[in-house]
């Protein structure tokens, strides 16, 4: 009966260290996730834009801040090809960030988990 215990004892270590395993791959990906995320994130406008009517035509800004400032650049006319960039590169953008930030609830979650510190 003993032997039957000690078996048991060990198969169920053998699994936690399979589990762990796995949570530690997962892991290491969602931290490569999080830094192809962060990367694009820097390539992508920040800020919003703002459209401002002037002598009856529409011009769109890009406004964002710099530190305490709000900078505002010229983007274009309303039917410019460059505005609808801009628009499609923003909702990117936000996408981008609500994915960033689903993985580093994930990242949190499995560090707890595994107990680690640092990573």
């Amino acid at each position: 009966m003993i032997y039957y215990y000690y078996i048991m004892l060990v198969m169920g270590e053998r699994r936690m260290d399979a589990v762990k395993g796995v949570l530690q791959e997962e892991l290491e990906y969602e931290l490569k996730v999080r830094e192809r995320y962060e990367e694009a994130l820097l390539a992508l406008p920040k800020g919003s834009l703002s459209k401002k009517r002037i002598g009856g035509r529409d011009y769109f800004y890009l406004a964002h801040r710099e530190g305490p400032t709000i900078k505002t650049v010229y983007v274009g006319k309303a039917d410019a090809e460059e505005v609808q960039a801009y628009q499609a590169n923003i909702a990117k953008r936000k996408r981008y960030q609500r994915m960033l930030k689903e993985t580093k609830r994930t990242i949190r979650y499995l560090k707890k988990v595994l107990n680690v510190k640092s990573a």
